[in-house]
């Protein structure tokens, strides 16, 4: 029976974008199930025990009495496409007996059948220095026709020809594609975390497992920062939130891991996008996300790798690495990618460090390891954790033996496609696997940027992009902008309220936005993005200009505008500005900044000149503190209808014809006799004489 196989990952990621003619194909479970092979890796004079189950089925049916067979094949595999040349085997096999055991069936035909097998080492034979040595367990009884058969391996090392070699593996831990994350319906948002990050979630257990292996090697798990939640936020805001102690057990998880031997590597917050948005990644909202990883180590008061980049493509095509470093603001440490996308097909194995033409660090992940382990879910559903664990063994050994006497590093990742579940058990089988093979030495991502190198390699000629699309996703350039946009009105508003936190959930939503996770989910994406447009419109129009149409009846003077504040938090450092359409009315001087309270107005005077007459329409905004604009556009119509000099000039004829008029009337017309008798009668008062006065002066003596 075929051991199982990786299960290809989404279309277009090059690590499973074809399956390889040799990988072993997926198959459901056989009567045959490895649950551990010890020693994994043999030595001269040890002994080899294999144990597992049989399935209560043909050829072990109830009752039945079967012989188990442990054979060794007679060739050793020299290259890993021979590894996996047997695991796909099927049929007898044909080598050397090394031991057998008979077994019966159960009388109810329900139960499994434990099975034990021993072996001395020095039965295999080897004389290699260091080897995989393929085994086969086969099932033969008279109730059956055909024998089941499980084909797995084990190790073998008489010395070592070499140094070991380094390495490691990266662990994506990133949040699904659930549009319920962000929600505002609290009772949503808070199941959904706990499916992601309680005591039970996806990441929680992963994690968990990993660290509790206390023999397994170390893990370098690659941390979205916003599985703690968002940042910036007061204690009391976080308290609030139903979902921050859905979020403690994994932050605990993460701590004990960084706390053990494993290394936690902070992704940008949020987990953007960057093979979707390369020719965007140097915006602001996206370097801003780069700038935030940092908040995993704040978060959890623990030593972080920062600046290493890991597009989910894992290719770097022409102007990525530009875009990246762009994007990092010099801060990029590396890039994890993929040793198909960015070498292609070789013949021996490539190593993990390299150097992209730009001089950025590249680490190059071994593809084959990484569907081994994508798949293992399967494997070990299918033929037990020890046939996973014992080819793992088989293909670090062939990889070992292609160039035994060179240092190498090799780097292994998890699939980072979107939705892809990892069975914890199968990843601590392989780092087992990982600890017990004598020819590997296990690190993390920055013991392979740390550790000796050399002269990196420059990457080769890039091959011919695949065929294959990547999964549909729909952050792109034009999504980059709208995020951009909102987060500019958001943060334009959040710094003019006097209590910022009404717009600390449509934040959250806009950093999200552009996350890895959504590839291939975009209608769960659509949800998340019509939220944010809709709190964004709520927000911005709850701030307004209020419009009008008024008559401007002089030189200069002053336009009373209404501003009003619909929001339930109050503004403040709010200004108004007026930019008429033509030059009829022209701007003084703006206005000063006003404070509006919580649902409320204000009127504000701004002094304009008219310098005609004629109908003036002025596109009136609003300003935040930061300079941002507020609320939606408004027009004020002004009809400006200036007196003029000519109204000056008219009013002084006028009143000069008045006054001629009355001086005119004033001669023709005599007094009236009672006038007359009236000032004669009067007794004129006339001055008083007043005496001089003047001051003595006087002289000093001996003056002249």
């Amino acid at each position: 029976m075929p051991l199982a196989a990786a299960q290809p990952a989404a279309p277009g990621i090059p690590r499973s974008a074809e399956q390889p003619a040799s990988a072993p194909a997926t198959t459901a479970r056989g009567p045959i199930r490895l649950d551990a092979v010890v020693p994994p890796v043999a030595v001269p004079g040890s002994t080899i025990v294999l144990t597992g189950q049989l399935a209560p089925t043909t050829p072990l049916a109830a009752g039945a009495t079967a012989t188990l067979r442990l054979v060794r094949a007679r060739t050793l595999p020299t290259s890993r496409s021979e590894v996996d040349a047997w695991a796909t085997g099927t049929g007898a096999v044909t080598g050397t007996e090394l031991a057998r055991v008979t077994v019966t069936g159960p009388a109810d035909g329900s139960t499994a059948v434990p099975f034990r097998v021993e072996v001395a080492a020095d039965a295999l034979r080897i004389t290699r220095a260091t080897a995989a040595v393929p085994l086969a367990l086969e099932l033969t009884s008279d109730r059956s026709a055909e024998p089941a058969v499980l084909r797995t391996f084990v190790g073998w090392q008489r010395a070592a020809d070499g140094p070991p070699m380094r390495i490691a593996l990266a662990v994506p831990v990133t949040l699904a594609p659930d549009p319920a994350l962000t929600s505002d319906d609290d009772a949503a948002r808070e199941a959904a975390w706990q499916a992601e990050t309680g005591p039970t979630g996806r990441l929680t257990t992963l994690v968990s497992t990993l660290t509790t292996d206390g023999g397994s090697a170390p893990v370098s798990y690659a941390v979205d920062p916003a599985v703690l939640g968002p940042t910036g936020r007061t204690p009391a805001a976080a308290a609030a939130d139903p979902a921050t102690q859905a979020r403690a057990p994994l932050a605990r998880a993460l701590s004990s891991a960084a706390g053990r031997r494993d290394e936690l590597l902070a992704l940008p917050y949020a987990d953007p996008d960057l093979a979707a948005i390369a020719s965007s990644a140097g915006s602001a909202v996206v370097t801003d996300l780069v700038r935030r990883s940092a908040a995993l180590g704040t978060g959890l008061s623990v030593p972080t790798l920062n600046g290493v980049a890991w597009p989910v493509d894992e290719a770097l095509p022409t102007g990525r690495e530009e875009a990246l470093r762009a994007a990092y603001a010099g801060g990029l440490r590396a890039v994890l990618t993929s040793a198909d996308a960015v070498t292609g097909p070789t013949v021996l194995t490539t190593g993990a460090l390299a150097l992209a033409p730009g001089g950025t660090t590249v680490l190059r992940a071994d593809d084959r390891l990484g569907e081994l382990l994508a798949g293992g879910a399967v494997s070990a559903a299918g033929q037990g954790p020890g046939a996973l664990t014992q080819l793992v063994i088989a293909h670090t050994a062939a990889l070992y033996g292609e160039r035994p006497a060179v240092a190498r590093s090799v780097l292994v990742t998890l699939p980072r496609t979107p939705g892809v579940v990892t069975d914890p058990a199968v990843v601590a089988a392989y780092q087992r696997a990982v600890a017990a093979a004598p020819w590997l030495a296990p690190t993390t991502v920055g013991g392979l940027l740390a550790g000796p190198s050399g002269d990196l390699p420059p990457l080769p000629q890039p091959p011919p992009a695949p065929t294959d699309q990547p999964p549909p996703t729909p952050v792109s350039g034009l999504t980059v902008g709208a995020v951009v946009a909102d987060t500019a009105v958001l943060r334009g508003l959040s710094s003019s309220l006097v209590d910022p936190a009404i717009v600390a959930r449509p934040l959250e939503l806009a950093d999200h936005l552009l996350a890895t996770r959504w590839r291939g989910a975009a209608a769960a994406q659509a949800i998340v993005s019509g939220q944010l447009r809709a709190q964004v419109a709520e927000l911005s129009n709850g701030l307004r200009i209020t419009p009008q149409t008024t008559n401007f009846l002089a030189d200069e003077g002053l336009l009373q505008v209404t501003v009003v504040n619909d929001l339930p938090v109050a503004v403040s450092g709010v200004r108004v500005v007026l930019a008429p359409t033509n030059p009829r009315l022209q701007v003084v001087e703006q206005p000063p900044t006003v404070s509006v309270g919580a649902r409320s107005r204000a009127n504000v005077s701004i002094r304009l000149v008219a310098v005609t007459q004629g109908l003036v329409p002025i596109n009136a905004s609003l300003r935040a503190a930061d300079g941002s604009t507020l609320g939606p556009p408004s027009q004020i119509i002004v009809r400006a209808n200036p007196p003029g000099v000519w109204l000056y000039v008219g009013g002084g004829v006028l009143l000069g014809g008045i006054l001629l008029l009355g001086a005119v009337r004033k001669l023709r017309k005599p007094p009236s006799p009672e006038v007359v008798a009236a000032a004669e009668s009067l007794d004129p008062v006339l001055p008083t004489p007043e005496e001089v006065v003047v001051d003595p002066v006087e002289t000093s003596r001996g003056s002249h």
